[in-house]
């Protein structure tokens, strides 16, 4: 499960970092890297899910993304959203 949820994830995630590189948004950059060490990281279902909540703080973050960036950053956190939803039915789930 938590390789699946990072091969679904990191291919978006990589694709944003690789536009914050080229357009040298040195603000927003060193975030959206850890965010991507923690995914590589993870060993768990709770690991994933701070991950998460990590990343829906993006707005709240201390810098301003130009429109694309926004639209990356959007598609990460609706994937991040529909794997959140798959881990919580799991879970909830009788075994």
């Amino acid at each position: 499960m938590i390789e699946d949820v990072r091969n679904r994830l990191l291919p978006r995630l990589q694709l944003l970092i690789q536009y914050l590189e080229k357009t040298e948004d040195s603000a927003a950059l060193p975030f959206f890297q850890s965010l991507q060490a923690s995914l590589v990281a993870a060993n768990s279902e709770v690991e994933l899910q701070e991950l998460f909540l990590i990343l829906a703080t993006a707005a709240f973050q201390p810098f301003t993304l130009d429109s694309t960036a926004a639209l990356l950053v959007d598609e990460v956190l609706a994937l991040a959203e529909q794997v959140a939803h798959t881990l919580s039915a799991a879970s909830d789930s009788p075994h």
